[in-house]
């Protein structure tokens, strides 16, 4: 995530707008997002193979949907590097952990739709007769993202995700 030389830094007004907006639906903080942005999850590029496999293979870029959670309790500029251009939030979202093909996927509650589009895929995937292990659970996502931010867009983002029981507290982010 070293940006180059030649870049325009945001200001440190800025890098606070940006980290606000991440977990604010409603703010004003228009984020244009870098063709070429990397998007990390858990230290790894994500590839969304789909539920049933037939997916991409190709890395997901970011993105920031205007459907994104929102945490008005969120910690806010854990760390504003201007230099890098880098910002740190820090959030707990209450959500889901659902089956997702081979794997899972943790859905915060402020994501509805995408809840219901797994309850619907795991309806239909009962009816065939498919068993899956994990049923949706309830869950806290602790989450720490890492936004990348120079030449007036988003550059980088990288997600860390901590699962723990329902309704849970964390002392990094409370």
């Amino acid at each position: 995530m070293s940006p180059p030389a030649d870049r325009h830094k945001a200001t440190r007004a800025q890098s606070g707008n940006l980290s606000g907006a991440a977990l604010n639906p409603i703010s004003t903080f228009n984020v244009s997002v870098a063709d070429d942005c990397h998007f990390i999850e858990e230290g790894w590029s994500v590839i969304d193979p789909g539920p049933d496999g037939n997916g991409t293979t190709t890395p997901l870029g970011c993105g920031w949907p205007s459907s994104r959670p929102a945490d008005t309790n969120a910690r806010l500029h854990l760390v504003i590097d201007e230099e890098a251009g880098i910002v740190v939030t820090g959030t707990l979202f209450p959500g889901k952990v659902y089956p997702y093909g081979k794997i899972s996927a943790f859905i915060p509650n402020d994501i509805a739709q995408a809840q219901e589009e797994q309850d619907v895929w795991l309806a239909k995937k009962q009816a065939q007769g498919g068993m899956s292990l994990l049923v949706p659970t309830a869950a806290t996502g602790e989450t720490l993202q890492v936004l990348q931010y120079y030449n007036g867009k988003l550059q980088g983002q990288q997600v860390m995700l901590y699962l723990s029981g329902p309704d849970m507290e964390s002392v990094w982010t409370s």
